[in-house]
């Protein structure tokens, strides 16, 4: 590991990442001092200045300026993650908590007064991640509350410590308010970091925006990671408090100074906090989606309702009832059915009919309902499709402008070509009446290409019942190409206002929705079928970014077209081809740490950290891995000593990785990859042919 150099792209893929020990900002916080002297002369001869005995003076100017960083308060846009998450139960005993922050530079902004002795001459960062229980901050329900720097630095008591920040607020810093943390001295000794423990700690993490889908970003994101040196407590109210030790160094276990007899409690500066959820044996990723793979969790997108009889089979079918308010003024019940179904669907309606090249023209949704004799109702799917579509486009000033400019120019092509009237009358006769060959232009099959993708469709057209996907259920679907093609049919439908003007833009409109479908479908169109699944769990709350993935029945990967959060508990995907099996995985950009129990106690697996082995657990000398047995404070609760760890990890690599051998200790990359954990991991079995048809297996 090394300090990263920043703006290095190493074109990282989906799922890889990349750990530096820091990024070390080109000035520190801190008071500077800009000098410049300038001698001038002449063969020996002072040119302008008099001569200071052998030397001229020079002339010089200075100029005094300060690196301020944030040391007292961030903008929550810093953050970029935290686990665990925010009040979300789990199995966290054995994870030692983290934050992510956007700017990778910042722990390193500035530093704290550490003792030579305990960091070798390096410094430190000067925040911490802490974890304190309710219980320890004195049963406040707010630990956390909101003074002035002027409160922070000169508290109103005697009895409570305050850091000494430099140089000192101005007037004007001392009134801005910030949020702060008094914790007692007892607490502070016991679980606050120690300065050969700070070094450890944060590190920088590159990874890729790839997420595996057709339609991901490229390049990487840059950012720092800050970990706990504490596991949370089973039965009791964590939390994690994000600190400033500006000013309070020397008082941290292992420094120069002891906090005084008269020093009840340690007052800090909180940059950012959340409460940890109950810690419990039974909800962690693959458990959770464990609990979605027993019962009638998952299963096609259908009504989970079981009736006998021709409503039944429409049910099956994926259909749900719907009140639809005809142009008349009636209402009547009609069968409804979005983009996503349970059954494949077949794509004649729309291919064109043997006898024409194109389909035949469609001015209103009317013309898309279709009777159900048996039943005696509607089926206004297609129709519905049909009219969002407009909706949505209608909605789009910017596509309305160019869809109105493109028709312009279809006309005006069509003007110019009136002069050859007489010498085409023969072939106008024999081709009657012919569509437009003018496309549209690429900003509108672009924009239609992104609506293929279900970009901004309202849920309801997608889930039209929340019967059809409940709380911690996961559904899976294929898609109807047919409801797409009506859906982007619909948004060129707009501004026309006869049948004769459809017709002559019917081809160009089919040509550009297939054009589009196919740019939407892995540049294929529908050779393949296109399936996917819906999602609405805690588990999208919790893990907003875990990657899926799909594989067929030859065990080939899947294309994945799209990935889209639709909410903070909804999430779908679509796949190129009908999968075998489809299987969730935590992020592996946004590994966690941790350890795992032994005994009484806990321990760490070694692992490699060079070379095509890096991360890599090393294998021990007789069977397993080779472990080490981590470190603890006396009574500390879930306290790590993380030095002492440390070093002890080390003596296994660099026995094992030759990389290490030269320094002997692991710098704080070195040290993550050995504290990460791997990411959970859970596969679904699906068949869109069985009704029952999903079973789930952790990996």
């Amino acid at each position: 590991m090394q300090e990263q150099a920043s703006g290095n792209s190493t074109g990282l893929t989906a799922g890889q990442i990349e750990i530096f020990d820091k990024d070390s900002p080109a000035l520190p916080s801190g008071s500077y001092v800009l000098s410049v002297q300038q001698s001038v002369s002449h063969d020996g001869t002072c040119a302008i200045s008099p001569s200071d005995g052998d030397q001229c003076a020079p002339y010089e100017t200075s100029l005094d300026f300060a690196v301020e960083g944030p040391k007292l308060s961030m903008g929550t846009d810093q953050v970029m993650e935290v686990f665990p998450p925010s009040r979300s139960p789990g199995a966290w005993q054995e994870t030692l908590p983290y934050i992510s922050l956007a700017s990778p530079s910042i722990p390193w902004e500035s530093t704290i007064a550490i003792p030579q002795s305990s960091t070798n001459g390096d410094t430190a960062p000067w925040l911490a991640l802490v974890v304190l229980t309710q219980e320890e901050l004195g049963n406040l329900a707010q630990p956390v509350h909101t003074i002035t720097v002027g409160d922070l630095i000169s508290p109103s008591s005697q009895n409570v410590l305050a850091p000494v920040i430099s140089p000192s607020p101005t007037t004007q810093e001392r009134a801005e308010k910030i949020s702060s943390l008094d914790i007692p001295a007892a607490v502070f000794t016991a679980n606050m970091p120690s300065a050969a423990d700070m070094k450890l700690l944060a590190h920088v993490r590159r990874t890729s925006k790839d997420d595996g889908t057709q339609t991901s970003e490229t390049g990487t994101d840059t950012y720092s990671i800050i970990m706990a040196n504490r596991l949370p407590q089973p039965a009791k109210n964590n939390f994690a408090f994000l600190i400033s030790l500006e000013g309070l160094g020397d008082y941290l276990p292992g420094g120069s100074k002891s906090i005084p007899e008269d020093k009840t409690s340690v007052r800090v500066a909180v940059l950012y906090s959340w409460q940890l959820g109950t810690v419990t044996e039974e909800s962690d990723f693959c458990s959770d989606f464990q609990r979605l793979a027993e019962g009638d969790n998952t299963s096609m997108l259908k009504l989970p309702q079981k009736i006998e009889g021709q409503v039944g089979t429409v049910l099956e079918l994926g259909y749900v009832p719907l009140t639809w308010h005809m142009r008349s003024g009636e209402t009547m019940t009609g069968w409804y059915r979005g983009p996503f179904t349970p059954v494949a669907t077949k794509e004649d309606l729309i291919q064109p009919p043997k006898d024409s090249a194109i389909l035949p023209a469609v001015l209103h949704s009317d013309q898309l309902l279709r009777y159900d004799q048996s039943t005696g109702t509607f089926d206004v799917s297609y129709a519905a499709a049909f009219e969002v579509g407009r909706l949505l486009a209608l909605s789009t000033p910017s596509y309305l402008t160019q869809i109105s400019g493109w028709r312009a120019d279809a006309i005006t092509e069509a003007l110019k070509s009136t002069g050859n009237l007489y010498h085409d009358a023969r072939a106008l006769l024999s081709e009657g009446q012919a569509a437009s060959s003018q496309e549209p232009p690429v900003s509108i099959q672009n924009w239609l290409a992104r609506q293929a993708q279900l970009t901004g469709l309202p849920f309801s057209y997608l889930v039209p019942s929340a019967d059809l996907l409940m709380t911690e259920s996961l559904r899976f679907f294929i898609l109807d190409q047919n409801w797409i093609y009506y859906f982007l049919m619909g948004a060129l439908s707009v501004g026309i206002l006869e049948d004769s003007s459809l017709a002559h833009h019917q081809g160009s409109a089919h040509s550009a929705v297939t054009k589009a479908m196919k740019s939407a479908n892995n540049g294929e169109g529908w050779v393949e079928p296109i399936t996917g699944y819906l999602l609405r769990s805690s588990l999208v709350t919790d893990f907003p970014k875990m990657t899926v993935s799909a594989r067929a029945v030859d065990g080939n990967a899947l294309v994945c077209l799209q990935k889209q959060n639709l909410s903070s508990a909804v999430t779908f995907g679509l796949f190129y081809g009908v999968p075998e099996t489809v299987s969730f995985t935590q992020p592996e950009q946004h590994q966690q740490f941790g350890v795992y129990v032994q005994g009484s106690g806990y321990v760490i697996p070694a692992r490699y950290i060079s070379g095509a082995k890096t991360g890599s657990k090393i294998p021990s000398d007789g069977s397993g891995d080779a472990s080490v047995q981590v470190a603890m404070r006396a009574h500390s609760n879930g306290v790590l000593d993380v030095s002492a760890t440390a070093q002890s990890l080390a003596a296994i690599v660099s026995a094992n990785d030759d990389y290490l051998q030269a320094s002997g200790a692991l710098s704080s990359g070195q040290f993550a990859v050995q504290m990460i954990k791997p990411a959970g991991q859970f596969s679904f079995s699906w068949s869109p042919t069985s009704q029952d048809n999903n079973t789930g297996e952790a990996a």
